[in-house]
């Protein structure tokens, strides 16, 4: 996935500034960097932070990359493109459609994200899974319907541009890029 998103943001309209929104250990965003692109990362959890600032100073992109914890809720401002990964999906529909129109607000370009699409036999799977001893350690991911993701894109000015099905075992995703 992370190869996909690279491509996509490297080609013809390759940024110059780029959010990581839920960074993580930021994977992302120190191979963005080391391709010369500014890059905040923000995430909730400190260590992840930690993690992400060692990574970029070990691969010597720290001059490249601002790392902080934060809320993506309440990221602000403007960047050439926009990137959340696995984090929408654990929104609900309401919550999902606010964050996703908020963040793609903050790309003048891109914005590219993952979201669990809503698959009926899957969801009936997800259900049953949480009924059988130690269903508490399931993660709770929220399956969302295409028309939920095209309408938080349109309450930001954007569409669906290019999109691929990503799945491995249960994992299953779809990533998109937006545009204007």
């Amino acid at each position: 996935m992370l190869a996909q998103v690279e491509m996509w943001l490297l080609d013809d309209r390759k940024p110059k500034t780029l959010l990581d929104a839920g960074c993580g250990t930021g994977l992302l965003s120190v191979r963005m960097a080391q391709h010369g692109i500014n890059v905040r990362g923000i995430d909730i959890a400190p260590r992840m932070i930690s993690a992400a600032s060692l990574a970029a100073e070990n691969a010597q992109v720290d001059h490249f990359s601002d790392f902080s914890v934060g809320d993506v809720e309440t990221v602000d401002g403007q960047f050439d493109a926009a990137v959340c990964l696995d984090v929408l999906v654990h929104y609900p529909h309401n919550a999902f459609s606010q964050l996703c129109t908020h963040l793609a607000q903050r790309s003048t370009g891109s914005f590219i994200m993952t979201y669990a699409p809503y698959n009926r036999l899957l969801a009936m799977l997800h259900w049953l899974g949480g009924r059988f001893p130690k269903g508490e350690r399931r993660t709770d991911i929220q399956m969302i319907p295409e028309r939920v993701v095209k309408q938080a894109l349109a309450e930001a000015n954007m569409k669906i541009f290019r999109q691929v099905s990503i799945s491995h075992g249960f994992y299953h995703v779809t990533l998109l890029e937006a545009r204007r």
